[in-house]
């Protein structure tokens, strides 16, 4: 996710929009007609490039009226498919492809600045199933009508849940095996949102449902303030630039505490302004770097995505044009800051396990605004979670973070990571994934 950069482009990047002539598989009148056994065959993905893992790839209708499709890449486990957990797998931005999480971060395959593929030794198909999600619509490879794409937040969640209805339609071994959502960047918007519609919904009981994890998230813009703060803490401005910060923040909180929506992407343009004015920074997933490491590597996933062989083997269509980064779908969200800490707490007090990971150099998402929200859930666990003590997280003997865990709910703090956790540290989060989605203690 680039949030920031996000707001200053929404208004003038494009919409996806699918020509007449192209034809993307939409899975869905197969599986409304219970021929899934067709729907199986001809979404399975056959391409070199993709190696022999199993996978399976198309498109859930979401709103038939809109004709709003959301593109899905299915990858079962390499393991014990019938036992391994699924996970779902949501990007942020909004309008962040989840292909950016299947090529680089953990995907079976990992591509790199000349826009060539190889095998990623992290991947979590190695333990678990994974169901990639471009959301919302417009994300991607997903698509609706032209001037059809707002809505809310609610919206968003309908659709995301009506796409996996259809998934464990397609699979309906699935439903047997533990879910979790994984939300990374604003995706910790739309993880809690989707875990508590999934738990509240009527008839989806046989649904193993078991928790959310979230990664660098954005969860509630009220109270994940102190970008400043830390600025001024880590010695990259100084006490007049932070003050100014602090004045934009404050005015932030003000348009979403009145649910004044339309005025918060002014109010994070005018932050952005001011810290690449004062430190010099470009990108700030990381303080360690003020320039992005991967803006080639992304230039190089939109070109080789949008091969038409590459197109074909994951049934898209001819006439979509493929961007990981999709702006538009920020300003569709009509309401896209509305906090989501109240699913979280929601999630807790029902017994869900979650998980929060950050990395300790994110300057986009900073620690310490994490924190501002966390210690004020209000959940059973909370006392057992607040008087918990920090202790090392180790892989393999070396330290990989610190842990805190308590009342269902864990925060991970990744060292040597920024914004993309993942993508920094692959082999640590790997475990650290794989340890919590099977119950192991970190």
């Amino acid at each position: 996710m680039e949030l920031v950069i996000g707001v200053l482009l929404c208004i003038v990047c494009g919409f996806n929009v699918l020509a007449q002539d192209s034809e993307p598989l939409k899975l869905t009148p197969l599986i409304n007609s219970n021929k899934t056994d067709e729907a199986l065959q001809k979404s399975r993905v056959n391409f070199e490039d993709f190696g022999s893992d199993e996978s399976y790839s198309g498109y859930f209708t979401t709103s038939s009226k809109k004709d709003s499709n959301m593109f899905f890449w299915y990858f079962p486990s390499r393991g014990n498919v019938s036992k391994d957990p699924l996970i779902v797998c949501l990007q942020g931005g909004p309008g962040v492809s989840a292909l950016l999480s299947v090529f680089m971060e953990n995907g079976p395959v990992s591509i790199d600045d000349k826009g060539k593929i190889s095998n990623n030794n992290f991947t979590w198909i190695d333990y678990a199933s994974v169901l990639y999600i471009d959301s919302p619509v417009g994300t991607g490879f997903s698509f609706t009508s032209p001037g059809t794409g707002r809505m809310t937040l609610n919206g968003v969640t309908n659709h995301l849940f009506k796409a996996l209805l259809q998934f464990f339609q397609m699979f309906p071994h699935m439903k047997q095996n533990n879910l979790y959502v994984f939300g990374e960047s604003y995706g910790g918007t739309y993880a809690p949102r989707l875990g508590r519609k999934i738990q509240k919904a009527k008839g989806t009981k046989k649904i193993n449902f078991k928790g959310i994890i979230i990664c660098s998230g954005l969860t509630d813009p009220i109270y994940q303030f102190g970008t400043g703060d830390y600025l001024y803490q880590i010695g990259l401005i100084d006490k007049f630039t932070k003050a100014e910060l602090d004045e934009v923040e404050e005015k932030r909180v003000k348009c979403i505490k009145k649910a004044d929506y339309e005025s918060v992407p002014m109010t994070y343009y005018d932050l952005e302004v001011l810290k690449r004015l004062h430190t010099g920074y470009t990108d700030f997933s990381n303080y360690l770097s003020p320039t992005s490491a991967t803006l080639s590597t992304e230039a190089a996933l939109d070109a080789y995505l949008n091969k038409q062989n590459v197109k074909d083997a994951l049934h898209v269509g001819s006439q979509l044009t493929y961007q990981t980064y999709n702006f538009y779908a920020t300003g569709n969200i009509t309401d896209s800051f509305k906090p989501a800490s109240y699913y979280v707490e929601k999630l807790l007090e029902n017994s869900y396990d979650v998980l929060v990971l950050h990395g300790q150099q994110d300057v986009m998402v900073p620690y310490n605004t994490v924190v501002n929200y966390m210690k004020r859930l209000k959940f059973p666990g909370k006392a057992a979670y607040h008087n918990a003590r920090k202790r090392p997280w180790k892989v393999a003997e070396k330290v990989a973070g610190v842990v805190k865990t308590g009342g269902g709910l864990t925060e991970v703090v990744v060292i040597n990571a920024g914004h993309y956790a993942i993508r920094d540290q692959p082999e640590n989060t790997y475990h650290l994934v794989k340890n919590f989605v099977n119950k192991i203690p970190l």
